[in-house]
C-alpha cells in the first residue's frame, strides 16, 4: 500500500485524535484504517512536495485550486459574487443576461475578437456564417441600456473578451465584468453614491462571511489586506474633479514629491502611475475623479455646462489604493441632436415604396431604353488613347461609394487613422480619418494635416435620373474638416503607429530635410469633434530622428507586434531602428547595411517581432533580423528594375508582394527564399500597369485581395484566389487587351497616383492620393 500512497493520491483516513508528542503540533491522528479513493501515477501526473508560487499555480491550472491559496481565492470570489447579487437584489435591480456573440464593439469599448467557424468551407467566408461579421462581446453596456429603458434598474455580470495585446494585469483577454444601468438618474452624485454603496456594502459582507479565508490570505500573501478592507468601509470615499487631480499631480511633480514617466497636463488621460499616486499616496483611500475632458471620453457622455475652453463631461472613475481604476461610469446624453438624420439614408419612405409599386407596369419600357443607351457606351481599358469625341465617365453603378476632394498642396503620402466608431462598418453615411503631409513650393509652408471626412454617402444611385430624390440630395455632399501643424520641409512619407486608441494616436513623417518627425495626433483628432478649437495645433511634436543626417528617404514602417518601434530607410542605403522606451524614443546609432542603392520601402513582419523586409533600387528584397545588423538574413533579386514598394500579408505571414519600376508586381512565398541567394520563382506575376508601381497593399482581412496603384493613373484591385476558367478564356480579351481573371476592378480619374490604402474599419473602402487630390471609394467587387 505504501507504494500506492504517492503525492497527489486521495485517501480517507479513519482513526482517533491523540495528543502529539511531536514538536510544533498539539494533536495528531492515530490511523486505524486507510482507504485509497484515488491514485496518482507520479510518472504521468507528477506533483512536487513543495510550496508553489502564485505564478506557478497560475500557469498550471490543474494545481491551482488544490493549493490552499487557490482554494481560498476561489471561495473569496464566490463570496464577492454573492455579495454583489445580494446588494443589487436589495436595491430592486433586475439581473439580465446580455449576449456573448455580438455584431458591434460597443462604440469602441475595446478591440474585438472576431468569431468564425473552426473548419471553414471553401465557399463560405467567415463573415457569412451569421450573415454578417460577429464578435465576442467587449461589454454588455448597449444591451443593458436597452433593457433599462423597460426595466428601469438592471445589472449584468458575465464574461468579457478584449483583443488587447498589452501584457499587464490591467489588460486581460478574458474577464468577468459587473455592469449596471439605471434610468431616471439626472445627477452624477446619484451615480457615485450607488457605486460607493455597492463597494462598501459588498466588502462588509465579505469581511463577515469570509473571515477565515481573509486571515489565511493576510498570513501568507498580503499582511495588510484586512486592515485595508476595514479602512475602505470605515469612512466615505473622497471626491475630486479631473482638474483638481491634475493640480495635485502637477504640484507633486513640482515639489519633487513624485516623478512620473508620463507628462501631467490638462487634456491628457490619467495613466496608471497617476491614478495610483492619487489613491495610494495622496489620499490612501478610494477617490472618485469626476468631470473629465470631453476630448478623451466617448461621444455619448453628457456634456457639463462649463468653460468652453475646457469642455468636460459628467463621468467618474473610482480609484482605489494599490490598484488604480476599479469602477467607471457616466451620465448619458439623452438628446438625439446630430444623430437625427443618420437614419434617413438607410430607410425607404412609404411614398417611395408605393410609387415603385405603381410603376411596375413601366419596367419593360425602361429596360428597353436602357438597352438602347447601353449600346452607345463602351468599356474603356487603360492603354487605349481616347478619340477626339470621347470622354471618360465613371460608371456609378460599379461604385457603392465614390467621393473626390481637392487639397491646396499635393499630398503624396497619407495613412488611415483608426477611430472609435466601430469595426466593419456597413451603414452609410461613413466617416473616415486620415493623416497626411504636404509638398508645398516653399519648405516653410508645409503642414501635417489630420482630416475628418464625414457624410460619405452612398453614390451608387447617382446615375438613376428617374429617382425623385432632390430633397434628400441636399445633405449628401461630403464634409471635410481638418486640423494642421506646421512642418518644415516637404513630406515624403507618412505612417501611423498601429497601436492606436482614442487617446493615443502617434504618426511619423519622413521629411525631405533628412529628418523623421514623430507626432502626437490625439489632440488634433479629438478637437475635430469639438467646437471652439482653432485649425492649428501646437506642441504636437514628440521626437525627431536625426540618424540619417542630411539624407532624405521614403522607406518607413512601425512594428505591428511591438508598440513604438519604427524603421526608417534613406537614399544612402541605410536603415535605422528607433524604439520607444519609458523615458522616450531611443535611436539605435548602428544602421542596417547591405543595400547598394536607395532603400525604397520597409515592412515589419506581422507575426515575428524582430523580422522585417526591405525593398531597394538595387533590385533586391531583403529579409532582416533586428538582432543581427551586419548582414541581411535572406536576399533575392525581385525585379530587373528598382523595387519601389512591398507589402506583407497580415493574414498569411509567408506571403510578400512587391512592385517595381517596370509596372510588374510579384507575389512571393517566403518559404521558398534560400540562404544561398538563389532566386526563387514568384507564386504570381502580373504585368497590367504600363508605368511604375507606386503603392501596393494587401486587404486587411481578406488574405487573397490586394490593391495596386501605378504612375499610369490606375488603382487596380486583385483577387489572387480566382483561377482561370478555360471555357471563359475567350471572354477575357477586350479591344485587344488581355484582362487577367484575377483583376477585379480598375479605378481611374486621378492624375499621378502616389498611394492607396484600405480603410481597416470600413470593409472594401479604399482611399487614394494623387497630385490632383484624394479619392474615397468602395466598389461592388470587394
Amino acid at each position: 500500500m505504501a507504494k500506492r500512497l504517492t503525492t497527489g493520491a486521495c485517501v480517507r483516513l479513519t482513526g482517533s485524535l491523540q495528543k502529539s508528542p511531536g514538536k510544533g503540533q498539539s494533536t495528531e491522528l492515530q490511523v486505524e484504517q486507510v482507504q485509497i479513493l484515488g491514485e496518482c501515477d507520479p510518472e504521468t501526473y507528477p506533483m512536487q512536495k513543495k510550496h508553489q508560487s502564485v505564478e506557478f499555480l497560475r500557469e498550471n491550472m490543474h494545481l491551482r485550486t488544490r493549493a490552499n491559496v487557490g482554494a481560498a481565492m476561489m471561495r473569496l470570489r464566490s463570496a464577492a459574487v454573492d455579495a454583489f447579487h445580494d446588494f443589487f437584489r436589495k436595491q430592486e435591480f433586475q439581473l439580465v443576461h446580455t449576449p456573448i456573440l455580438t455584431s458591434h464593439d460597443c462604440e469602441g469599448g475595446g478591440e474585438v475578437f472576431k468569431v468564425q467557424p473552426a473548419h471553414q468551407t471553401s465557399t463560405m467566408k467567415p463573415s457569412e456564417f451569421f450573415g454578417k461579421p460577429v464578435y465576442l462581446t467587449v461589454s454588455g453596456q448597449l444591451h443593458a441600456e436597452i433593457m433599462a429603458s423597460a426595466l428601469s434598474r438592471v445589472y449584468t455580470f458575465g464574461p468579457i473578451f478584449r483583443a488587447e495585446e498589452s501584457l499587464t494585469s490591467r489588460h486581460l483577454a478574458e474577464f468577468w465584468m459587473l455592469e449596471a444601468e439605471v434610468a431616471f438618474i439626472d445627477k452624477l452624485d446619484q451615480l457615485t453614491q450607488l457605486a460607493e454603496a455597492t463597494l462598501r456594502q459588498s466588502i462588509s459582507s465579505i469581511l463577515e462571511s469570509s473571515s477565515e479565508d481573509l486571515h489565511f490570505i493576510q498570513k501568507y500573501l498580503d499582511t495588510n489586506v484586512i486592515d485595508q478592507l476595514h479602512s475602505t468601509v470605515a469612512k466615505p470615499f473622497e471626491k475630486i474633479t479631473y482638474t483638481e487631480a491634475i493640480d495635485i499631480l502637477t504640484a507633486a511633480q513640482t515639489n519633487r514629491k513624485a516623478t512620473f514617466d508620463f507628462p501631467v497636463q490638462w487634456g491628457s488621460s490619467l495613466q496608471s502611475e497617476h491614478e495610483k499616486y492619487l489613491a495610494t499616496t495622496y489620499f490612501n483611500h478610494p477617490v472618485f475623479v469626476t468631470d473629465y475632458p470631453k476630448a478623451i471620453k466617448p461621444f455619448y457622455m453628457q456634456v457639463n455646462e462649463s468653460n468652453p475652453d475646457r469642455e468636460t463631461v459628467a463621468c467618474t472613475d473610482l480609484l482605489v489604493p494599490h490598484l488604480g481604476e476599479l469602477i467607471g461610469g457616466s451620465m448619458q446624453d439623452d438628446g438625439m441632436g446630430e444623430f437625427e438624420d443618420a437614419w434617413e439614408d438607410e430607410v425607404e419612405s412609404e411614398e417611395d415604396v408605393i410609387e415603385r409599386g405603381e410603376n411596375d407596369m413601366d419596367m419593360d419600357e425602361d429596360d428597353e431604353d436602357e438597352e438602347e443607351n447601353a449600346q452607345e457606351l463602351d468599356v474603356y481599358l487603360p492603354g487605349r488613347p481616347l478619340a477626339a469625341d470621347e470622354v471618360l465617365e465613371a460608371d456609378q453603378s460599379t461604385y457603392v461609394m465614390l467621393h473626390a476632394l481637392e487639397v491646396e498642396w499635393p499630398c503624396l503620402s497619407f495613412d488611415v487613422l483608426r477611430d472609435d466608431l466601430g469595426e466593419e462598418r456597413a451603414n452609410f453615411p461613413q466617416t473616415a480619418y486620415v493623416v497626411t503631409g504636404t509638398q508645398a513650393e516653399k519648405a516653410k509652408d508645409n503642414e501635417v494635416i489630420v482630416m475628418k471626412m464625414s457624410q460619405l454617402h452612398k453614390t451608387q444611385h447617382d446615375d438613376d435620373e428617374d429617382e425623385d430624390d432632390d430633397d434628400e440630395g441636399l445633405d449628401e455632399d461630403p464634409l471635410l474638416e481638418h486640423r494642421s501643424v506646421k512642418h518644415f520641409g516637404g513630406i515624403n512619407r507618412v505612417r501611423v503607429m498601429p497601436q492606436q486608441s482614442a487617446s493615443q494616436q502617434v504618426a511619423a513623417t519622413w521629411a525631405d530635410t533628412g529628418k523623421v518627425h514623430i507626432w502626437d495626433l490625439s489632440h488634433m483628432t479629438a478637437s475635430l469633434n469639438q467646437p471652439g478649437y482653432g485649425s492649428r495645433t501646437k506642441h504636437a511634436l514628440l521626437y525627431t530622428i536625426d540618424s540619417h543626417g542630411a539624407n532624405e528617404g521614403f522607406a518607413m514602417d512601425w512594428s505591428t507586434t511591438t508598440a513604438g518601434r519604427i524603421l526608417t530607410g534613406d537614399v544612402a542605403n541605410k536603415i535605422y531602428l528607433t524604439s520607444m522606451t519609458q523615458t522616450g524614443f531611443q535611436p539605435d546609432t548602428q544602421p542596417f547595411r547591405g543595400h547598394t542603392s536607395s532603400v525604397e520601402d520597409i515592412q515589419w513582419s506581422p507575426s515575428e517581432s524582430n523580422v522585417f523586409a526591405s525593398a531597394s533600387a538595387d533590385h533586391s528584397v531583403r529579409i532582416w533580423d533586428c538582432r543581427g545588423k551586419k548582414k541581411e538574413a535572406l536576399k533575392i533579386t525581385a525585379s530587373s528594375t528598382d523595387v519601389n514598394v512591398i507589402t506583407w500579408n497580415k493574414k498569411v505571414s509567408y506571403l510578400l508582394a512587391s512592385g517595381g519600376d517596370d509596372g510588374i508586381f510579384n507575389v512571393w512565398d517566403l518559404r521558398t527564399f534560400k540562404t544561398d541567394g538563389s532566386a526563387p520563382t514568384p507564386v504570381a506575376t502580373f504585368k497590367w500597369h504600363s508605368q511604375h508601381i507606386t503603392s501596393i497593399e494587401w486587404h486587411p482581412t481578406e488574405d487573397s485581395i490586394l490593391a495596386v496603384s501605378g504612375a499610369d493613373d490606375q488603382v487596380s484591385i486583385w483577387d489572387l484566389s480566382v483561377e482561370p476558367d478555360t471555357e471563359e478564356s475567350n471572354k477575357i480579351i477586350a479591344n485587344g487587351v488581355e484582362v487577367p481573371p484575377q483583376l477585379l476592378f480598375v479605378h481611374q480619374g486621378q492624375q499621378d497616383i502616389k498611394e492607396v490604402h484600405w480603410h481597416p474599419q470600413i470593409p472594401g473602402c479604399l482611399i487614394s492620393t494623387a497630385f490632383s487630390g484624394f479619392n474615397v471609394f468602395k466598389t461592388i467587387s470587394v
